[in-house]
């Protein structure tokens, strides 16, 4: 049974192609209609090869010469080029929208609102790429330079990782240099580190949060990861003051709570002040890269995970919601990163009766009325 969808539209016959069959059943060739008809054998063979249309005038000599009408040729000149005017346009856009489309997902991009254009045609694609690095599409140097970090890249076509990883980087770094924080000062970062674990137990303490990274002059940046991209967080300097990019990869708060806490030691430990320095992460790898390996240790200490760890191993066989309450007071931490820890050591399942703790924070924290209404 034939596959509606393959069916396509036949091609137009090229008045070049009907001259042909005719002087083929008369037994002319290109020289003997140019005699018969007045007109010369360069036109012949322009109007055969299509490089040349045909006019009314010559409408009529065709008619006379092969008995028809002009209105047979007129028509059909015009299908033919209606037809190669609207295949080359096709051809073009598609071709256009395919090179971009492997360096950035317009209509992602387009979606999530980080660029004024919506329009998917060319044009649109060609006015998101500019929209997006400042150059036209043709400019692919931008690409050149591979992210830092070993990002688990997709196995069909790995550059999409790469390109659009560096894509979503540039849109943070257009997003960023829109937020206006005072002068960056260390001082006060490392007091928030230092003072880490409170904030996770206040009512309010990813807002809290919030507000001290902004006096401390560091800047913060909630933006979805794009597709193939598999990233939890990044941290770069904007200028003078440094900027944390948060996913949401798994809209979970005690994701956020490590994340925050990984990008904060990433910034004291690691990040230079540079316009071209910055760190892209994905927690799914491990062991890779030393950076990546101190940081998860200096977020460990900011979260309490060893303490957390030696006060659940000799009860994990029979760990009940009191004891998750009863850890989380001692040490000082929100409940949820309790079970995070102890979920993501293996001490406990994932499939815990106390998944609840583990709540949503994506809708409630970093996304505007009007983005939940567009939803």
């Amino acid at each position: 049974m034939t596959n509606i969808k393959t069916l396509k539209p036949a091609r137009v016959k090229g008045p070049g192609n009907i001259i042909l069959r005719y002087l083929n059943s008369l037994g002319w060739n290109q020289v003997d209609l140019a005699e018969i008809t007045g007109v010369s054998v360069k036109t012949i063979s322009q109007i055969i090869n299509h490089k040349q249309a045909i006019s009314v005038e010559m409408a009529k000599v065709l008619a006379k010469a092969f008995n028809n009408n002009p209105e047979f040729w007129l028509n059909l000149d015009n299908q033919y080029r209606l037809q190669s005017v609207n295949s080359e346009s096709k051809e073009d856009s598609a071709a256009i929208k395919a090179k971009i489309r492997r360096y950035m997902p317009v209509l992602e991009i387009q979606k999530n609102n980080w660029v004024q254009t919506s329009d998917n045609t060319a044009k649109g694609y060609e006015a998101t790429f500019r929209e997006i690095w400042g150059t036209d599409y043709n400019d692919t140097s931008v690409y050149e330079k591979s992210p830092q970090y070993a990002a688990r890249n997709n196995k069909e076509n790995p550059d999409y990782t790469c390109f659009y990883s560096m894509t979503w980087l540039k849109i943070a770094h257009n997003r960023a240099e829109k937020i206006s924080v005072p002068l960056y000062d260390r001082t006060k970062l490392e007091q928030i580190q230092t003072d880490f674990s409170k904030l996770t137990l206040y009512p309010d303490g990813i807002n809290v949060l919030q507000k001290e990274l902004k006096d401390a002059g560091v800047k913060f940046l909630y933006q979805k990861p794009l597709k193939k991209t598999y990233l939890d967080g990044a941290c770069f300097f904007d200028g003078d003051n440094p900027v944390i990019v948060y996913t949401g990869r798994y809209d979970r708060i005690d994701h956020f709570w490590f994340t925050m806490a990984h990008e904060i030691s990433h910034i004291l430990l690691h990040l230079k002040k540079s316009d071209s320095e910055y760190i892209l992460d994905n927690f799914e790898i491990e062991g890779e890269d030393e950076r990546e390996e101190e940081a998860n240790r200096t977020a460990g200490k900011m979260l309490y995970y060893d303490e957390i760890v030696a006060l659940s191993r000799p009860i994990a066989n029979y760990f009940a919601e009191k004891k998750l309450i009863e850890i989380s007071n001692k040490v000082g931490v929100d409940p949820s990163i309790v079970l995070g820890k102890l979920q993501h050591d293996e001490i406990i399942s994932y499939n815990s009766r106390f998944n609840h703790y583990k709540r949503k924070i994506i809708d409630q924290y970093f996304i505007p009325e009007i983005d939940r209404l567009r939803s």
